[in-house]
């Protein structure tokens, strides 16, 4: 008795849904890694924002040096401010405000402002910076926190 081995013919729909599933992944990480290094920009609308302080001291100039994901080494990121590219060390977060995407920036409204000067109280910080969905979204200069707000912040890139 002869046995014969049958090999099963499979289609080529696994292969073509395996390949559309590695292709799918590859974009949501390629997405994902964009939306880290370049931020997403601030959507309209109020959204809370996480807060942290920059150390002056240990601010450099960043001209050419944004690396890999946003990173000038491996403590400091990569950010642009009014067009001076910086290498920041942060410290947070410390706390989330709600800020308010409009058509003229970032806002941030009186109580805010009062929460952000609370979350940054005892801090010895030049600047303050908005981070959102994973990117920079603004900075606030510490100094105008006393004005009591509304403010509109400063878009970071």
């Amino acid at each position: 008795m002869a046995v014969y081995m049958h090999r099963e013919r499979t289609g080529r729909a696994p292969r073509i849904a395996g390949v559309v599933l590695a292709v799918a992944m590859a974009a949501a990480g390629g997405w994902a890694a964009y939306r880290y290094v370049f931020g997403a920009g601030f959507p309209s609308g109020t959204h809370d924002v996480q807060v942290y302080t920059v150390d002056g001291a240990l601010t450099t100039p960043g001209a050419g040096r944004g690396g890999f994901l946003g990173m000038c080494d491996a403590d400091t990121f990569h950010i642009t401010v009014d067009s001076a590219e910086l290498c920041v060390s942060v410290n947070g977060s410390l706390g989330t405000v709600p800020a308010t995407g409009t058509d003229r920036g970032i806002v941030l409204a009186g109580p805010a402002v009062a929460s952000l000067r609370s979350l940054t109280a005892g801090e010895d910080a030049s600047m303050i910076l908005l981070r959102h969905d994973g990117g920079w979204v603004a900075a606030v200069d510490s100094g105008a926190l006393a004005d009591g707000g509304p403010l509109t912040a400063t878009p970071v890139d």
